[in-house]
């Protein structure tokens, strides 16, 4: 064994009963356990593998009392001031011995189920007894009706419940903490397959299915719920009509996914886009990447958004990628484009109605340059560099491109813009993006312009030559290195100072942007569920049903 590695051993539990108990503490020494917990399965199985009950099923009341009484006082001795903490205990099934196994003095995988399972917004509560408030000054407000609407919802949760209506949603991934306790009426934590959404289809039998906010993943299995859909001729709980798919049409989301229809409606409409073409062997690839020049990017042209996507150099890479990163044959064709160096990227988010009106919601341009990945950038808005000639464009481009695609519902197009002022479509996606949540959450406007780092009142340090040539341009610089808090542009001093680091001068001068503007703004925490007033649909419901 090496002499810096630590090993720990303990006693093996396999088999034992496994229990975890939520509990919170107030400043004022106010302690509460939300909820008890049961994994299904015994010790030897991963928590994050095992199922769990809340409340637990088979503890008695004596062992209850005795494990929340070790919470009281672990959560105590631990000195957990305030918020949430998870403590987890191993019972043996044959004589009631207890051993604390771990003790996490935050909230946990676990703390997203049990808000969940109890009603109770742990995180939230957290968020709130930090900043001073006690347990007995925190209203619970949570309300349950009977859903009329099911959405299938990833990374968008609270999106889909702003339209006023009841709401089921269907959520894969329950170990975040990204769908709070009231963003819906009913939640299922089950994988978004067509079998399971199938079920809570013949369950549920809502109104109507959005399909917009799910992602890739919805893409790919909504034929068959549509086909499903059109077969069983479901009739509605609610009794006003067959259960339907809401939105955007699956012929609109074929024609915007299948590359070959996609760029006929692009020429159709006068809309550039990069050079490129579609590739069904290595010899395509080869010959479309001879022809628009490298570098090029290259993704799998069945799928939107940036997954399997790379930037590629010459022959040697574009082979190396087609060999490994995807399959490449005729019923799997690789999109082969002249990747745009130095151009910036675009994101705008636009909504449209089934009478084809448009509204543009936003334009947000990214700070780093086209190349990093949408989920890696930071963006701005509105922008800060982009002329009104390429902004006219781009409305006009985002506007037919729903028009043409009978959109109802959210669009997002990613445009690029090179050097010279050339605008390019890179994609478009008929459903929500990533920044659909940003957009309407979006109440500070911060304008960019340009600035210095003294002004804001710091001291700018520098290794000597970069000194010399920054005193040169009359800026005031210390060639010593003390206390430092930013970095700028080198890595490994990053993690000497452990400190922030910026790598590009376009995210230096956004990040010295937000500084300011921080620095004359107060900032208000406020959660997502503060900002919205959900209202009961029913009465405008039956009102639009008596009219019809």
């Amino acid at each position: 064994m090496h002499n810096t590695s630590q090993v720990l051993v303990e006693k093996s539990l396999l088999g034992w009963k496994e229990y975890e108990l939520e509990v919170m503490r107030d400043m004022a020494d106010n302690v509460v356990i939300i909820c008890s917990i049961e994994d299904i399965n015994r010790m030897g199985v991963h928590t994050g593998d095992s199922i769990t009950v809340a409340p637990a099923q088979t503890l008695t009341d004596k062992e209850y009392q005795r494990l929340r009484d070790y919470s009281v006082a672990i959560i105590r001795e631990i000195g957990v001031e305030c918020g949430g903490s998870n403590v987890q205990f191993a019972v043996n099934p044959v004589d009631g011995e207890v051993i604390v196994m771990e003790m996490n003095p935050r909230v946990s995988r676990s703390s997203a189920l049990a808000s969940k399972a109890t009603g109770f917004p742990i995180a939230k509560m957290a968020a709130k007894l930090s900043v001073g408030y006690t347990l007995d000054q925190i209203p619970n407000d949570i309300t349950k009706k009977t859903p009329i609407l099911l959405a299938l919802s990833l990374p968008y949760d609270y999106v889909v419940t702003k339209a006023g209506y009841e709401t089921i949603m269907m959520n894969s991934n329950p170990e975040t903490v990204s769908t709070d306790y009231d963003t819906s009426d009913c939640l299922y934590f089950e994988p978004l397959t067509v079998e399971d959404v199938t079920n809570v289809i013949d369950l549920e039998r809502p109104d109507g299915i959005i399909m917009q906010f799910g992602g890739q993943t919805l893409l790919k299995i909504a034929p068959p719920i549509q086909l499903y859909l059109e077969n069983k001729k479901l009739v509605s709980a609610s009794g006003i009509g067959l259960v339907k798919i809401w939105g955007t049409s699956q012929d609109s989301i074929d024609a915007a996914e299948d590359r070959k229809r996609f760029n006929a409606i692009l020429d159709e409409l006068g809309i550039e886009q990069p050079k490129g073409g579609i590739a069904r062997s290595e010899s395509d690839a080869l010959s479309i990447a001879s022809k628009v020049g490298y570098p090029d990017v290259v993704r799998p042209s069945y799928v939107l958004g940036g997954r399997a996507m790379e930037i590629v150099y010459n022959d040697e890479k574009l082979i190396k990628y087609l060999a490994t990163a995807v399959q490449v044959d005729p019923e799997r064709p690789v999109l082969v484009d002249k990747y745009l160096i130095d151009a910036i990227e675009i994101d705008v988010d636009a909504l449209a109605d089934s009478a084809g009106y448009v509204v543009i919601g936003g334009i947000m341009e990214h700070i780093e340059q086209a190349g990093i990945h949408p989920g890696d950038s930071a963006c701005s808005l509105p922008t800060r560099t982009v002329s009104g000639k390429c902004l006219d464009i781009i409305r006009s481009w985002t506007i037919k491109l729903a028009k043409r695609l009978n959109v109802c519902g959210l669009m997002n197009c990613q445009y690029a813009i090179t050097t010279s002022g050339e605008v390019f479509l890179l994609e478009a996606n008929p459903g929500a993006s990533r920044t659909v949540s940003l957009l309407s959450q979006k109440q500070l406007v911060i304008h960019w312009q340009n600035m210095h780092l003294w002004e804001l009142g710091f001291n700018i340090f520098a290794t000597s030559g970069t000194a010399k040539v920054l005193e040169l341009e009359g800026i005031p610089v210390e060639p010593q290195m003390p206390e430092i808090c930013l970095i700028m542009g080198r890595y490994r001093l990053t993690l000497a100072y452990m400190v922030l680091i910026i790598t590009t001068v376009d995210g230096a001068r956004a990040t010295m942007d937000a500084i300011k503007s921080f620095k004359n703004k107060s900032i208000e925490t406020l959660a997502l569920q503060d900002y919205f007033k959900i209202t009961d649909a029913s009465q405008n419901l039956q009102t639009a049903q008596s009219t019809s």
